[in-house]
């Protein structure tokens, strides 16, 4: 009496379904097992795709960016920052590039028009940082060369300072002053916002402080509004995404030779971090899913020692099935599916709970989870491959029982 593979998934949903509370308690270790592989990799997923949010807002992976470096504590006390004519020697001497960008910054700064008054973040910049930062204007216009040339007293609001300060009217061309000097509005950025899903912030907005920038010259800055010639940052957007790994090298030698061979500057590059950030996560995917998966392999455990006393329990049926034509394959098969089928039952259910529990999940870690696809399939095809191995022993136990002995069994 052969049984193909249909009447084998069908006898073992059968013999699920006949012992629901023994198949129930079987398979929890394996519901458990598949809820944590898709917690877990819901989990990191999110914060790599967050991730890589947050670096497209801040420039994008061709962003490279130099900064003080704070641990360095500068024995020979060089210059923790660039001049002017620094900036322009380092744009001579690195090869071509999209653009490149110095800033500085000011602080909590007053700024007016007519008796409406707030406070904003000045930054005294170039033309370059709207390309670099993909940042623009949404009324008006953006700062130009000539602005920088020509050190022109221009203003670029950001969004909450525009409102604060002129409301539902238009901006462009109006006058304001900023600590004490009258300066004319030529643009408002483009507001920024970072969705952060469904998880309670609040009215937070992550990038609400670029919104409360006020945007002028760099040579405006630092000739007519008392700055000193003072550049914290330069930025750099690479001309495509294998640049910045050529880039980086050659600014470190750059500015090492710039300030007595002292590493008081940081060069970093966003394409390095996003190669770093993605090879650590996808370390931690596998670290988190081998540990998620003991209570896959506790429940298969459990599963094989089920299955062994079923065997005892229907040594008599199986003898009576092998006598009247059964082959040995036919009897390994029955149980291999069944062991299969019972972890398959257990890992939909632990895919159902995990899909009922990640909203909680998010909310209580405060993070962003996000599962696709793959997830589930990973999680299934793991929950069968237990079944399968853990089933293969009892299966050859049960197809080589003899039939005579087997039928003297009460």
């Amino acid at each position: 009496m052969a049984i193909s593979i249909y009447e084998g998934v069908k006898l073992g949903f059968i013999d699920f379904w006949a012992n629901k509370l023994k198949s129930l308690i079987t398979i929890i270790g394996i519901v458990l097992g598949t809820m944590s592989i898709i917690v877990i990799l819901s989990i990191i997923n999110g914060m790599r795709k967050e991730s890589l949010a947050w670096m497209n807002e801040s420039g994008g992976i061709k962003r490279i960016t130099i900064e003080r470096n704070w641990w360095f504590e500068n024995p020979l006390n060089v210059p923790g920052h660039f001049t002017l004519r620094e900036f322009d020697f380092i744009k001579e001497n690195i090869p071509e590039v999209e653009a490149i960008n110095a800033l500085t910054r000011s602080w909590g700064n007053r700024i007016s028009n007519g008796q409406n008054m707030t406070w904003g973040h000045l930054m005294g910049t170039t033309p370059a940082y709207e390309i670099i930062n993909e940042w623009t204007v949404s009324e008006g216009r953006f700062l130009q060369q000539i602005d920088y040339r020509e050190s022109s007293d221009v203003i670029v609001l950001g969004s909450t300072i525009k409102d604060q300060l002129f409301g539902y009217r238009n901006p462009i061309g109006q006058y304001v002053t900023l600590n004490g000097r009258r300066l004319q509005v030529i643009g408002v950025m483009e507001r920024r916002f970072m969705d952060r899903g469904h998880l309670d912030f609040g009215d937070e907005n992550p990038l609400e402080y670029l919104n409360r920038y006020i945007i002028i010259p760099l040579s405006t800055m630092i000739n007519k509004l008392g700055g000193n010639d003072v550049i914290e940052n330069i930025a750099i957007r690479a001309l495509d995404e294998k640049q910045p790994f050529i880039i980086k090298p050659i600014l470190e030698n750059l500015l090492l030779s710039m300030r007595k061979n002292q590493p008081i500057f940081r060069v970093d590059s966003a394409a390095e971090e996003f190669v770093e950030e993605n090879s650590t996560g996808q370390m931690f995917q596998i670290i988190f899913f081998f540990i998620s998966s003991i209570s896959l392999l506790v429940g298969g455990i459990v599963i094989m020692n089920i299955l062994l006393a079923s065997i005892k329990e229907r040594t008599r049926e199986i003898g009576i099935r092998l006598t009247v034509g059964a082959r040995q394959r036919d009897i390994f098969l029955q149980f291999l599916v069944q062991s299969v089928v019972i972890t398959f039952v257990g890992g939909v259910i632990g895919v159902i709970s995990s899909m009922g529990i990640l909203d909680f999940v998010s909310d209580y870690l405060k993070l962003p989870v996000i599962m696709d696809y793959s997830m589930v399939v990973t999680a299934l095809c793991t929950s069968i491959i237990v079944g399968l191995f853990f089933g293969i022993y009892p299966a050859i136990k049960a197809s080589k029982l003899d039939p005579v002995k087997a039928l003297r069994i009460d």
